[in-house]
This record gives structure tokens, sequence and C-alpha cells, in this order.
């Protein structure tokens, strides 16, 4: 009897699962984008945290000769890197967009297998009230017969 279902649906799910993985695949790179982008803006911002106390550090040495050229080539070093972390910022925002993007495309593709599931569950269940109700059909049809056979002495009597 298990043998006699078979989902009509099947290679449509095959489908659906593979579209469903390649979804999950291209949510991972995204994701894996999106965190490397994230890390590029916190090493920027580590390394200019680090220049500022670097700075401060030297501008507060009591006595030591200031370096003016080597303050002014620090801070406009401090000003490359603040003006890399808004484009690194805005880099790891876009990634985050896509991330999310891939996200729900993936969420799709799995609502699409699972309502695909939900229709086998549905189909099989289905065949199987069709195979109860042929089942109780002839188990009815015997107890009908078992019931004339016994209620009838005439139909006994002539049989033997």
């Amino acid at each position: 009897m298990k043998r006699a279902f078979q989902f009509r649906l099947a290679r449509v799910a095959r489908a659906r699962e593979i579209f469903e993985e390649e979804a999950r695949a291209h949510l991972a790179v995204a994701q894996g984008a999106a965190n490397q982008a994230h890390a590029h803006v916190a090493a920027l911002q580590t390394a200019i945290q680090s220049g500022h106390a670097t700075q401060a550090t030297i501008q507060a040495l009591p006595g030591a000769p200031l370096d003016v050229r080597a303050l002014l080539s620090r801070d406009q070093s401090i000003v490359n890197l603040q003006t890399e972390l808004a484009r690194a910022r805005q880099l790891a925002a876009a990634a985050d967009r896509v991330a999310d993007e891939k996200r729900a495309a993936w969420q799709t593709r799995r609502q699409d297998c699972h309502a695909l599931e939900e229709l086998r569950k549905r189909d099989f269940e289905r065949h199987q009230t069709g195979l109860q109700r042929a089942e109780n059909a002839e188990m009815d049809e015997v107890a009908g017969r078992r019931f004339q056979f016994n209620a009838n002495p005439d139909f006994r009597e002539s049989k033997d």
C-alpha cells in the first residue's frame, strides 16, 4: 500500500529544493560580504582611535620638542581614515541591503518548498483516506453478506 502512493509533483519538489539551496548559497555569500564590510569598518574605527590616542600622547609629552610635520601628517592620515570610514560604512550598508534582499529571496524559496511539502502531505492524506474508504466498503460488503447469510435461513438451507 505504501508504494501505491506516489507524489505527482516530485520533480517540482526537487526543483524547488534546488532553487532553495541556491538561494541559501547566495544568502551565505551576501552575508559573508556584509560581515567583511563590517569588519573593515571596525578595523578603520580602531585605527582612527589608535591614531587619536597616539596624537594625544605625543602632544602630552612634557618638555619634548613637537614635530609639527609628524603631527600634521598624522592628522592628515586620520582625516583620510575618516573619509575611508565613511565610504566603508556606505559599502557596509549596501552589503546589508543586498544580504536582506537575498534573505527575502531565500525565505520565499523556503516557503515554496514548505507549501509543496504541505501539498504532498494533503495529497498523501487524501490518498490514505481513499484507501481507507475502499477498505471500509469491502468490510461493509463482507459484513452485509454475513448478515444476509445468518439472517436468512432459507439462504443457508438452499446452499447445503
